[in-house]
């Protein structure tokens, strides 16, 4: 789980960081 949880929240925090807030 920790190597699964690792990868997962640094892609997202890395997907969030590099595009701009999606607003509706």
């Amino acid at each position: 789980m920790d190597k699964s949880k690792r990868p997962f929240i640094k892609s997202k925090r890395s997907f969030r960081r590099r595009l701009p807030p999606i607003q509706p």
